[in-house]
């Protein structure tokens, strides 16, 4: 799964903080982007790190929402790109442990960047 992270500026007296929007961009078949059909996260960080790492959590806390719930179908993917002279991708993959039935483990969501 793929996020493209932009760089529009916010601008105060003291400090220019960066927003960095991170966009779902999903192929069909892949069961996080069809796990995850939103069309936005957001996170506002100083630098395009701490942008990821507050993604990661983000990441983590939407699926333990969805967890419960079955998983939409391929169409209802959701699939665009912010278009931003200045991207950092953002390569994640959300991953799970099972137990012996091959039952999602609860709360044992981890992400994995690539």
């Amino acid at each position: 799964m793929t996020f493209n992270i932009a760089t529009p500026f916010k601008r105060s007296r003291r400090l220019v903080q960066r927003h960095y929007p991170a966009t779902l961009r999903g192929d069909e078949g892949d069961v996080l982007a069809a796990m995850i059909d939103m069309p936005d996260l957001r996170c506002l960080a100083h630098t395009p790190l701490k942008a990821m790492d507050g993604l990661d959590l983000v990441l983590i806390a939407y699926a333990n929402t969805l967890a419960a719930k079955p998983l939409p179908t391929a169409s209802s993917i959701f699939g665009h790109a912010h278009r931003s002279p200045q991207t950092v991708v953002y390569v994640a993959t959300l991953c799970w442990e099972c137990d012996e039935y091959g039952a999602v483990v609860p709360r044992s969501y981890y992400v994995e960047r690539n």
